[in-house]
């Protein structure tokens, strides 16, 4: 707790409350001497009476602002401690990184009254450049939305000579405030206009907000806000969120990478497992399959009449082993660069078909693939659950897998001879969804990159899955 004789002196230092105290000071003597002059002239009053009450009412109007302003400057630092507390608690909590970043990030957006949000990154070690944000709107609680941005990361990571910046455009150009590292008005900003206009568009901002973090060290970047209305003067906002940029900055970093550990340490394990159930379940399966054939076999040419119950038990055998092999598959992480998907894709495609005797081919057009890493995962794993969907349940002996471009992004299409859903005709991803139909993990992927499903199938007929990609998925 704060000492009262340290906040007394510091209050006595404060302009505002000498100018406070100045002003009632005024108003007491204009008082006094308006008093003294209607006690001189009893009856009639001069101007001096007057003079002297306009005196005190101005000064006592004067006190009031003053004590008002300096009052509302308390209660808005006051509420920013208890906003940087809470961010705080935030960072220390048990939720996952990205539920929490998007949690910091929506208690952001409402305490600065910006219309969004969004933290744009990049990892000095690898190049890459990330940007978390929350959609407008969300529910409390949901997680930041990574993406990888590529190309487009110079929209959002370009130099900028000042740490903390407000740009407001008016009449065709930018009005700029700039904080350097110190907190102090920069003179020279260094903001390029041109920079200010693209990143404007992507938000479909007129004022937008930044403060740098971590420049020359492993993480660096911007927490950007678009059209922020925050309480109390610019300056004095702009210098809350250099604050808690600078405090908090390496909590949420510490958060990231601790994260990003576990997550290794887990592809690490399940691939261990992967590399145990190949090397050992998997082969002594197949060993025992092999023998099982074995005496079928000789059952069969015996005539004995246990041949059926042996076909049968190896057709289990090779159903589970096929079981494990998908299970591997899904267990092993998949780390896949634009440029090895086509490739990834007809190996899975190729793989699926020596493994079940389903005819099974790979169409594509296209050798240069422009999505990002995490869109080339997600690709991966939509082909892996089709496949196994179509040995589990369809009944086919043939299926193909088509990639290639279309008009408005990217497609991806399995077509399978099988015994199609149990519903007849196409369904959009919306109908779909109101009648619960469809393979849900296939649905949810697409939906998590912004794409679109078809499902065109009849009862016997056979099932066509279509996937459409926005070109900009991510």
């Amino acid at each position: 707790m704060a000492d009262p004789a340290v906040s007394l002196e510091r209050r006595r230092r404060d302009p505002a409350f000498l100018a406070a105290l100045a002003a009632l000071f005024l108003a007491v003597l204009a008082i006094v001497i308006a008093s003294h002059d209607v006690l001189v002239r009893i009856g009639a009053p001069g101007w001096g009476v007057v003079v002297a009450l306009l005196v005190a009412v101005g000064s006592l109007a004067i006190a009031g602002l003053v004590l008002r302003s300096r009052l509302g400057a308390t209660r808005r630092a006051h509420e920013r401690e208890a906003f940087f507390a809470q961010c705080v608690a935030r960072l220390q909590g048990p939720l996952g990184f990205t539920r929490t970043l998007g949690t910091v990030l929506q208690d952001g957006r409402a305490f600065f009254r910006a219309r969004g949000v969004a933290v744009a990154v990049r990892e000095t070690a690898s190049g890459r450049a990330f940007l978390w944000a929350v959609p407008a709107g969300a529910a409390p609680g949901t997680p930041a939305q990574a993406v990888e941005l590529g190309a487009s990361a110079g929209d959002w990571l370009f130099d900028f000579s000042a740490q903390a910046w407000e740009a407001e455009r008016a009449d065709g150009s930018w009005r700029l405030l700039a904080l350097d590292e110190a907190g102090r008005t920069a003179a020279q900003p260094g903001v390029p206009p041109e920079a200010l206009d693209k990143l404007a568009r992507r938000l479909g901002a007129q004022r937008l907000a930044a403060v740098g973090f971590g420049r020359g060290r492993d993480w660096e970047g911007w927490l950007v806000f678009a059209d922020a209305e925050p309480e109390g003067p610019r300056e004095e906002a702009l210098r809350f969120a250099q604050r808690l940029v600078n405090e908090l900055g390496g909590v949420a970093q510490a958060r990231f990478l601790l994260g990003r550990l576990r997550s290794r340490i887990g592809a690490m394990e399940r691939a261990r497992v992967a590399r145990e159930l190949h090397d050992g379940t998997i082969q002594s399966l197949v060993a025992t399959e092999m023998e099982v054939n074995v005496l079928r076999r000789r059952a069969e040419q015996e005539k004995l009449p246990m041949a059926s119950d042996l076909a049968r038990v190896q057709g289990l055998l090779r159903s589970e082993i096929l079981e494990l092999r998908e299970t591997m598959q899904r267990l092993k992480p998949i780390d896949i660069e634009p440029e090895q998907l086509v490739g990834f894709l007809d190996a899975a495609v190729a793989r699926f078909g020596r493994d079940t005797g389903i005819h099974a081919i790979f169409d594509c057009a296209v050798e240069d693939v422009d999505l990002p890493a995490r869109v080339c995962r997600e690709i991966a794993r939509i082909v892996q659950e089709a496949l196994q969907n179509v040995r589990k349940h369809s009944g086919a002996q043939n299926v193909l897998v088509r990639f290639g471009r279309a008009p408005s992004g990217w497609r991806l299409v399995v077509d399978d001879d099988g015994q199609g859903f149990p519903f007849d005709g196409t369904l959009t991803h919306a109908e779909l969804d109101e009648g619960r139909k469809g393979p849900y993990v296939i649905k949810e992927r697409v939906r998590a990159l912004g794409g679109e499903l078809t499902i065109v199938t009849s009862p016997g007929g056979g099932a066509r899955l279509e996937i459409l990609l926005p070109r900009e998925a991510r």
